[in-house]
């Protein structure tokens, strides 16, 4: 069996709770129930060769967004539940003067151990959308 102590091969250098969220600086905005949002206020380190925010970055925020989607909105836990398919699509970049991006997911529909989201990204202020994703996930025991 996979070693789930992920923390040991790298001395214990990450506190508890932290993930890979928490290195792109993503942060969790608003949360009700069937919905969940998460923004990131774009640094250098979040683009591409472009100078536009890297689709991975983007993936990642639209992958999170879908997931918490499924939380409760009362409390900062993690939900049990992982990534069963994500497709996304990106459809425009950030206007001139944007600093963050928002992705906001919300539960489309639900079964007894999956549950489907619609999440879409846009970069802010100027709302411009820049992706939107459809995501399945299985809630685990």
């Amino acid at each position: 069996m996979a070693n789930r102590d992920l923390k040991s091969p790298f001395g214990g250098r990450f506190p508890d709770g932290f993930h890979f969220g928490d290195v792109l600086g993503m942060r969790r905005t608003s949360a009700i129930a069937g919905e969940a949002s998460f923004e990131i206020e774009i640094g250098p380190e979040h683009l591409n060769r472009h100078g536009t925010v890297h689709g991975g970055v983007l993936m990642a925020m639209l992958d999170t967004a879908g997931l918490w989607a499924v939380s409760d909105p009362a409390e900062d836990v993690p939900p049990r539940a992982v990534t069963v398919s994500l497709n996304c699509s990106f459809v425009g970049r950030s206007a001139a003067g944007d600093f963050r991006i928002l992705a906001t997911g919300r539960i489309s529909k639900r079964g007894r151990r999956t549950y489907f989201s619609s999440i879409v990204a846009e970069s802010l202020p100027s709302g411009e959308l820049v992706a939107t994703a459809q995501g399945i996930y299985n809630i685990s025991d």
